[in-house]
């Protein structure tokens, strides 16, 4: 009887050479056996119709310099190994500990060895040993042969002048099938003329119909316009239908083509000869490239499609003040640009853009009273205003907005026969008021509202399972309620809606590993788990999660070092944590670094007035920690200090604090000896249902809602 194997094969590469592992790692999934051989009986069982699934490790060595558990199983579990071959896999310990370990689990194992760069066994070659492509346990395992064929069922060359990629693939699956390697070339040379044969066909067909439309466009001037209106109309269908057909499966990639393909058709024109119709068509392209970018953390280069997007709009809006469609567009630019100002924490001008967007959404509205699309306008205008609004700690004065917005999205709701965009927004608002209710220490009333709005997400998940928008709003709102519940004492059902949310996380991100919320989503809940783990003595599993929400933050810096959410709050929370898990270790000293580090880049962020209070819970956080880090060295002049900071930062602004960082506050006015002070607050947060045990500054993990 023949093995049974999980995985065709187990993929192993170094870092260097992701971007060629992954192409690989996509062309042998992909591959289809041709019919023909399909279920044929080979050397390694029945010929399958796909080689899936292929393992492609994407991990590091842990501190020990070990293979996880999860490497460990999936090498037993693996058919053969794949090497790509270079000098930085040779110089590779992970790479060189993964054949060690195939090897030693499976004794004759295939081991297939593609060459990317360098030389395989290159001291026998009279190469110099910098260029050896080998690691170190395939040339042991090579070298008593008389070269690399010996012990190997296939050597694939992808070198300049060597197999060139198709026969690489084919290569690899005749060694993978056991199918004799002729027959996979020959029946792929001949689905390929197939291929050649339709395309021509379908080319010739072409060139005839552009031929046709040629001669008709020079016969008639009025031919050519109404051509150009079908070349416009079919650009408004990209545009709008076949975007609402696209984003709710996150294909982000091919949105992205429609917008660019659109873009370069009216760019080929002077903006000054487009009429109103396709000037609005080419900021709907701008708006569309810009959200994409948005969504993928390249906030540069939104802001320049938003920014285009605002002028071309301000130029409709001065040709027809009083066009209501006219008024709509601008709006969406408006409130595009002062999100991207929002995201890079601009708050003044983003308030600006973001009150102009309420005056053009009140001037649509009295247009027409009674217009779905501009009750959404107003209702967004609300839900924004809130947001800035929360975002200066004026949580107290934003719920009334975000129920405001509530109150109109209900209303939209009888007018649009429950449409599924209509319901997104009332769950968003029921987001929005938890948030606000969170912060300002309504414990209760924020469950509730979070309960409300996956209500709303299961009811429309169960209409379409499988649409990433929904997918994605249910991934917050879980992560979102495990910080309610984790305030609350009960780190138990905090942990699963932490894991419900990186459920859903984990589909987004192989839907589209470049969308930006996703990955924040996923560092976040990463952190909380980190938290959790810490607090319930389990360091090992906490620094794991915490490792993998630093790697997420350190890719997404590397691509933009300035949007907020990322440069501050993300990174700050992943400091505080590091720094937890040192004091409880022990390691005083490289916690005091990573938290006066932490100190200066929270000094330099809140230089900029408008940042002063959109730092102060980081700041507090800081403090406390240093309180307790000085408490542990004991010495108690230094805790002090700390702690009259926490006060002094807090000062005036008590009320406006939200649960957790109120918490802080009652352990610096224990720490200075205000024991009625510090009574009297943990009464207030103890009646509202929070709980000390998960949300003081012991504790140091605080996740943002926004």
């Amino acid at each position: 009887m023949y093995r049974s194997f999980r995985y065709w094969g187990f993929l192993s590469y170094s870092h260097d050479d992701r971007r060629v592992a992954e192409r690989m790692h996509k062309a042998l999934e992909a591959y289809r056996i041709p019919t023909r051989l399909v279920g044929l009986d080979g050397p390694f069982g029945p010929v399958p119709a796909r080689l899936l699934p292929i393992f492609r490790d994407r991990d590091d060595l842990n501190a020990g310099g070990r293979l996880g558990p999860e490497v460990e199983h999936a090498l037993a579990a693996s058919r053969s190994l794949i090497v790509l071959c270079t000098p930085s896999a040779a110089a590779s310990a992970w790479v060189d500990a993964e054949i060690a370990a195939f090897i030693r689990l499976h004794e004759d194992g295939p081991l297939f060895c593609v060459i990317l760069d360098g030389e395989p066994l290159a001291p026998t070659h009279g190469a110099d040993a910098s260029c050896e492509c080998l690691p170190a346990a395939a040339r042991a395992r090579f070298s008593a042969g008389a070269g690399l064929d010996h012990n190997t069922p296939v050597a694939v060359d992808l070198r300049e002048d060597g197999d060139g990629w198709r026969l690489a693939v084919h290569k690899i699956v005749a060694g993978l099938t056991g199918l004799p390697l002729d027959q996979l070339v020959q029946r792929d040379a001949q689905r390929r003329h197939r291929r050649m044969a339709w395309l021509s066909l379908a080319l010739i067909a072409i060139a005839v119909a552009l031929g046709l439309l040629a001669m008709l466009a020079y016969r008639a001037r009025d031919e050519a316009r109404e051509q150009r209106a079908q070349a416009e109309g079919l650009i408004e269908f990209m545009l709008v239908d076949l975007r609402k057909r696209l984003e709710p499966v996150g294909r982000l990639d091919a949105l992205e083509s429609v917008g660019e393909r659109a873009l370069a058709y009216y760019d080929r024109q002077s903006v000054k000869s487009l009429d109103p119709d396709s000037l609005a068509q080419r900021a709907r392209a701008l708006h569309l490239i810009g959200e994409i970018d948005d969504r993928r953390g390249d906030i540069k280069a939104a802001r320049s499609a938003f920014t285009r997007a605002r002028a071309s709009t301000a130029e409709l809006l001065l040709r027809e003040p009083d066009e209501p469609q006219r008024i709509y567009d601008h709006a969406q630019s408006v409130f595009w640009n002062g999100y991207t100002d929002w995201q890079y924490g601009d708050i003044a001008a983003a308030e600006l853009a973001f009150r102009e967007y309420a005056r053009l959404a009140n001037d649509l509205l009295a247009h027409d009273p009674e217009n779905p699309d501009w009750l959404t306008e107003v209702s967004s205008a609300h839900s924004n205003l809130g947001s800035m609004l929360l975002g200066q700690l004026r949580a107290a004065d934003a719920i009334p907005q975000f129920m405001q917005s509530l109150r109109i999205d209900r209303k939209r709701a009888t007018l649009a026969d429950d449409a599924a965009p209509v319901q997104l927004d009332i769950a968003q608002d029921h987001s929005w008021l938890s948030s606000a209710y969170f912060a300002n220490r309504q414990l209760r009333p924020a469950v509730a509202e979070r309960e409300a709005e996956l209500v709303v997400y299961r009811r429309l998940a169960a209409r379409a399972p499988r649409d990433a928008v929904v997918q994605g709003r249910q991934m917050l709102a879980h992560r979102f309620l495990a910080k309610l519940h984790l305030a609350a004492g009960d780190t138990g059902r905090a942990g699963s809606e932490l894991a419900r949310s990186l459920e859903f996380s984990e589909l987004q991100r192989k839907l589209d590993p470049d969308n930006l919320d996703w990955q924040e989503s996923a560092a976040k809940a990463n952190v909380m788990l980190a938290r959790i783990a810490r607090v319930s003595g389990r360091s090992a599993q906490a620094r794991q999660y915490l490792d993998a929400a630093a790697s997420l933050l350190a890719r997404q810096l590397q691509r933009d070092s300035m949007a907020w959410e990322w440069r501050v709050d993300v990174q700050e929370e992943v400091a505080f944590e590091r720094a937890a898990q040192m004091i409880d270790g022990n390691r005083l000293p490289a916690a005091e670094g990573v938290l006066v580090a932490s100190q200066q880049r929270l000094q330099e962020a809140a230089l900029e007035p408008s940042h002063e209070v959109m730092t102060l819970r980081h700041r507090i956080f800081n403090e406390a920690l240093q309180a307790r880090l000085a408490r542990r060295r004991g010495d108690a002049g230094a805790e002090q200090a700390h702690w009259q900071q926490v006060i002094a930062l807090a000062q005036g602004r008590e009320g406006r604090l939200d649960g957790e960082t109120t918490f802080a506050l009652a352990d610096a006015m224990h720490g200075m000896r205000r024991e009625d002070d510090a009574r009297q607050l943990r009464s207030t947060l103890a009646a509202a249902g929070y709980r000390q045990e998960s949300a003081g500054v012991d504790r140091a993990g605080v996740v943002f809602q926004r």
